[in-house]
């Protein structure tokens, strides 16, 4: 583990003046996470946008356009290799935002389609996780304020729900610019 290799460097310098390779300390230092993303996923995303505003999708248009990525952590590396939509609405509870609708009954619905999405992938692609979600926002005024990064909402599902299908999840937030109708 990384962070225990520091923290023992860390101990070990400030202890009893014992020789320690600061090599190791230097390479932590550098590491940093590199998300790839492929243009396969890139396309299924704005595929999702293009035909939500169309009304090409069982969505009404002005819908949020939400949907899972998958690919692989290969360790510091995450590659986004596919995107699928999901049904997202939200409701809003005391202490959570919850997908897919307001009553228990829809919740269980969308739980088990979504959980039938990602099998069906896993079936196809069987090295791919769900490694986060994505969500594709348009500017709709000149104030500048509606679409200048995640919302309260957003963090929100980023650390409830998501956290059941990744144990830290990415976030993509698209901006697809102005809706024309």
């Amino acid at each position: 583990d990384l962070k225990n290799t520091a923290a023992a460097h860390k101990v070990l310098t400030m202890g009893d003046n014992m020789d320690v390779d600061t090599g190791v300390a230097a390479a932590i230092a550098e590491q940093e996470k590199t998300i790839k993303c492929h243009p396969l996923a890139l396309i299924a995303i704005t595929d999702h946008q293009t035909r939500v505003v169309t009304g090409g999708s069982a969505l009404p248009p002005g819908a949020p356009v939400v949907g899972l990525l998958f690919g692989h952590q290969d360790g510091l590396t995450v590659s986004i290799l596919d995107a699928i939509e999901m049904e997202h609405s939200f409701a809003a509870g005391e202490t959570a935002v919850e997908f897919g609708g307001g009553t228990e009954e829809k919740q269980a619905q969308h739980k088990a389609g979504l959980t039938t999405k990602i099998e069906l992938h896993r079936k196809v692609f069987p090295t791919h996780e769900v490694v986060g979600w994505y969500k594709v926002t348009s500017t709709t005024g000149g104030d500048g304020d509606d679409d200048d990064g995640p919302t309260e909402q957003d963090l929100r599902t980023n650390n409830g729900k998501m956290k059941a299908l990744n144990e830290s999840p990415l976030f993509l937030l698209m901006n697809a610019g102005t809706n024309r109708p």
